[in-house]
């Protein structure tokens, strides 16, 4: 029987990059992504808090392989806070792909926020740049708002949401993964390796028919 969770007052539902780069029509197309659209928006309703968090990146950013000569997506380099994968580029501020995907109801969502603005600094969590200094500003947002709990769902489970959930459990919040409102790539072993990672956090893992209301 899948493990039951119980929707409560400090749950906040976090969901990253709904965007229409990461759709079967965009630069780096997520498998199954359509499918956590109404996932998505059921949740919105039955949560008290939705937040949403997209990358707003500029031209010549460096996460993406354009910007380094004779290099490809999904190569790794060397940087300053360790191995930096390297992207198609993609959600590029103001573009049709940086757009959240039309299907998602704004109408519950309480803020939007965009991060990785800075053409030199590489935000994969949605709380903390990948330099580990630089604050997004979201945890100031949960804390004020008193939030105990985030639900993660949207993209990419083994890189963005990974990473804001162990930015997250470092923080002191409790973690959720609702598995059926998550996709991810799956380079080289990558899923496989987010789940090892999530489970050692003790981020918790349920399905979205799990939830309890109060």
């Amino acid at each position: 029987m899948a493990e039951r969770l119980q929707v409560r007052e400090g749950d906040l539902l976090l969901a990253l990059d709904l965007q229409n780069d990461f759709f079967s029509n965009g630069t780096i197309p997520v498998p199954g992504a359509e499918t956590i659209v109404p996932i998505v928006n059921r949740l919105l309703e039955m949560l008290p808090r939705g937040v949403l968090s997209l990358k707003w990146h500029p031209r010549g950013h460096a996460s993406f392989a354009s910007h380094y000569p004779g290099r490809r997506p999904f190569e790794t380099i060397p940087s300053h806070h360790g191995e930096q994968m390297l992207w198609t580029e993609h959600c590029l501020a103001g573009r049709a792909g940086a757009e959240m995907h039309p299907g998602i109801n704004t109408s519950r969502i309480e803020m939007i926020m965009r991060r990785g603005t800075q053409a030199g600094l590489n935000v994969s969590s949605a709380l903390m740049a990948d330099d580990g200094r630089t604050p997004t500003g979201l945890l100031g947002y949960l804390k004020e708002r008193k939030v105990r709990r985030l639900l993660l769902a949207g993209f990419l489970l083994d890189f963005s949401i990974r990473a804001t959930a162990q930015d997250a459990r470092k923080s002191g919040l409790e973690v959720v993964i609702i598995e059926d409102a998550v996709r991810g790539l799956n380079v080289r072993g990558s899923l496989e390796h987010a789940w090892m990672t999530l489970a050692e956090i003790g981020a918790r893992r349920v399905m979205s028919e799990s939830l309890i209301l109060s």
